[in-house]
């Protein structure tokens, strides 16, 4: 039977319009039933500026290699119109640079002359962080591009007089401190079915028969080791480093991660490093198994386009660089499924580092929760069932509606350990 899960009430983030009516219509993709939804959009709209998400990746491409010191950022504006806004810390003329723009993308281009150039907003957010960890207190931090303020979180008014206290009266009057849940490693110990199938997006357990904690599978990757080509797949370092795959009515023991790479504090007991870094993924070999460049999803929030379970076939990843702000990304986890959202900042703080991707103003009623550590986010960028992969699922606070956060690594990341490992595409 199909799980519906009725959407939180939209807030004050999004336009108070009525969304419309979404039918039960195969040619609609999660990530446009988010736009629909969030921002009042017809199906033809919503789908074109899915559709311009690749060309936005190609100009963040292209804006990178010019290694232009005065580039700060660039990120897509929903409302109240429709923007691409790039970001440059100078006045410099660069009407050639517009005018050499596809067209299909120009009409959206806003040049906007930043207060900080990428380097600068990089300096200052460590500097930010580094008075931030005087003060002993949990916390999350990020630069927001659209208004370019500095925003600290925190989960007790307690915390945020101790955070304001340690501010230079420079920076104060440019930093908002916002008390909320922060996110936290999503990896619960909760009970499950027996029987569940399991793929990439689907769920691990910490104890056979399909119990104890859970987490979920993320993408199946090929390296070499030893000089052997070799398989093996993904989840989130903070899971256990042994776990067990229910296959049928068997158990498999997947264990002794080839890379393991878990959170500084916190998590799991046993499961943390004490190293701050922007790494939250393990590998784990999977010889024997058969692994392939599809993950699977269960649909519990009624998509239109899905059935209550599925596969996508991932086609290409897009690296942290190119994940920009604005866009709407999704993700499979065995918790709450399959879930989409909008990029709400490139360059959060987790774990002691920068570096995260965060995503919120989810229209379903929870973007993720505990078990959902290590499923697979995604562009989903048509109506086929084919996706480009973006991060590994690693941290979210559980709340419902659109100020729910998720916190994902990016998945380029898993370059940096292994030099040969690389994802399984179609």
């Amino acid at each position: 039977m199909r799980r519906i899960v009725m959407t939180a009430t939209l807030g004050a983030l999004v336009l108070a319009v009525p969304a419309p009516a979404i039918a039960q219509d195969a040619g609609v993709n999660p990530s446009v039933v988010h736009l629909m939804q969030a921002y009042g959009l017809e199906k033809a709209e919503a789908q074109q500026r899915i559709d311009l998400q690749a060309d936005v990746l190609a100009l963040s491409e292209r804006l990178n290699a010019a290694n232009d010191a005065a580039f700060a950022d660039m990120f897509i504006q929903h409302e109240p119109v429709f923007k691409i806004v790039l970001l440059f810390a100078d006045t410099s003329d660069r009407k050639a640079f517009i005018d050499s723009i596809d067209p299909k993308l120009r009409r959206f281009v806003q040049l906007k002359t930043a207060k900080r150039a990428r380097g600068a907003v990089a300096r200052d957010l460590e500097e930010l962080a580094a008075g931030l960890r005087s003060t002993g207190v949990a916390f999350a931090s990020k630069y927001d591009l659209p208004t370019e303020r500095f925003v600290v979180q925190v989960e007790t008014e307690a915390d945020a007089a101790k955070v304001r206290a340690v501010l230079p009266e420079t920076r104060k009057v440019e930093t908002d401190v916002v008390i909320a849940p922060l996110p936290v490693s999503q990896a619960a110990p909760v009970g499950v079915a027996a029987g569940d199938s399991i793929r990439g997006g689907q769920p691990i357990w910490q104890s056979a028969g399909g119990t104890g904690g859970w987490c979920s599978l993320g993408y199946a990757v090929s390296y070499t080791s030893g000089g052997v080509a070799k398989q093996g797949i993904l989840t989130a370092g903070h899971c256990y480093d042994t776990m067990i795959a229910r296959i049928g009515t068997h158990d498999v023991t997947l264990s002794g991660p080839v890379v393991d790479k878990p959170n500084m504090s916190g998590g799991i007991p046993g499961e943390a490093d004490g190293v701050a870094d922007k790494y939250d993924y393990q590998i784990w070999e999977t010889t024997g198994l058969a692994v392939s460049s599809s993950i699977s999803y269960v649909d519990r929030n009624n998509i239109p386009e899905f059935p209550a379970t599925g596969t996508l076939k991932l086609t290409g990843i897009t690296s942290f660089l190119n994940q920009k702000a604005g866009m709407i990304v999704c993700k499979s986890g065995h918790t709450t499924g399959i879930t989409c959202g909008e990029i709400t900042n490139g360059n959060a703080y987790r774990d002691g580092t920068y570096g995260w991707i965060e995503v919120s103003k989810t229209k379903q009623a929870l973007i993720s929760d505990g078990g959902d550590s290590g499923g697979p986010w995604f562009l989903y960028p048509g109506t086929a069932a084919t996706i480009t992969g973006v991060g590994v699922h690693s941290a979210g606070n559980a709340v419902g509606g659109p100020t729910g956060i998720s916190i994902y690594m990016p998945i380029d990341y898993i370059d940096d350990h292994v030099a040969s490992v690389s994802t399984l595409k179609n």
